[in-house]
């Protein structure tokens, strides 16, 4: 799964080729390699039963960074991080256009900021809070449902219908889930 703050949160670097000194054909963009990388990792990620919440890949001192965020309802503990860390690297080094590659493998943590709409299906079952256009104060709630176009959230007293499209900022909020 891949999402707009890729290219974005590597602004700097957006040329991965740029970066190692390539140029013309030999040089690749961020989102190009991206592709590739969730291409190689993202059926091994789901094949070992989680979510790939978020890739990341960028490119600074001829060293190539990738993040990758990770997310299964069931608890997710460091022995879990590590045998995906051990899984993903070998893959990695198969890939050309990667150098001197440096992985990061993470949970979502429980105040994830919420950065894309495939987001909202992959944290069903999770509290969350929204703030919606038009409204002063943040919602709160579980997410029972979730589309590219609507949340449906348990709030305390009610079920919500909201449009994505309204939602100004989300994040995860465990003490939502009492």
């Amino acid at each position: 799964m891949l999402n707009a703050s890729m290219s974005r949160e590597f602004g700097s670097f957006f040329w991965l080729g740029i970066a190692f000194g390539m140029s013309g054909a030999m040089a690749r963009s961020v989102a190009d390699i991206t592709q590739v990388v969730s291409g190689e990792i993202g059926p091994i990620v789901r094949g070992m039963g989680f979510s790939l919440v978020e890739l990341r890949v960028g490119a600074s001192h001829k060293r190539t960074h990738v993040t990758v965020v990770v997310y299964r309802p069931e608890d997710l503990g460091i022995e879990d991080i590590a045998r995906l860390t051990r899984v993903i690297r070998p893959r990695l080094d198969l890939i050309d256009a990667l150098e001197n590659v440096t992985l990061e493998v993470s949970s979502p943590g429980v105040d994830r900021k919420i950065r894309s709409r495939e987001e909202y299906a992959i944290f069903i079952g999770r509290g969350v809070k929204l703030l919606v256009t038009e409204e002063k104060e943040w919602r709160g709630g579980i997410i029972m449902a979730a589309d590219e176009n609507r949340v449906i959230l348990q709030e305390k007293d009610r079920i919500a219908e909201i449009e994505i499209e309204k939602i100004i900022k989300a994040r995860l909020d465990y003490t939502q889930e009492d």
